[in-house]
């Protein structure tokens, strides 16, 4: 499981001295995770990428593989059982 602290930490990367020119940042945790909050942050979020843009997804949680191999990330509300609400 990846606790609170944990994850302070891995946020905490976004204030030290980097390569990059610019970055940016955003978590979503516990119950902010519904597959509608994440959809939306990708599309919001990824607005401004410009092609030769890096781009670092963490995620760290739970998901499933289905009958056909898919993995399927279980937002909230996803179960093993039914994990198509899910990423």
């Amino acid at each position: 499981a990846c606790h609170a602290a944990e994850i302070e930490r891995v946020c905490c990367l976004e204030a030290q001295p980097s390569a990059f020119d610019d970055v940016k940042f955003k978590k979503l945790v516990d119950g902010e995770v519904t597959n509608e909050a994440v959809q939306r942050l990708r599309k919001d979020f990824l607005h401004d990428a410009r092609p030769d843009d890096t781009i670092v997804v963490f995620v760290a949680g739970h998901g499933v593989r289905d009958a056909d191999g898919e993995y399927w990330l279980l937002t909230r509300g996803a179960t093993p059982a039914d994990p198509y609400t899910g990423i």
